[in-house]
């Protein structure tokens, strides 16, 4: 998880959980709708 904070894609909250951060993005099976997330 460290190297996902490190590269910007993932990032913390002010009560230290974990949120999207500036460079994610979402994988193509997502919006590919195939699996019904």
């Amino acid at each position: 998880m460290g190297k996902l904070l490190q590269e910007g894609k993932l990032a913390k909250d002010k009560k230290g959980l974990t949120i999207k951060g500036p460079n994610w993005k979402e994988p193509k099976f997502v919006t590919q709708k195939k699996y019904g997330i």
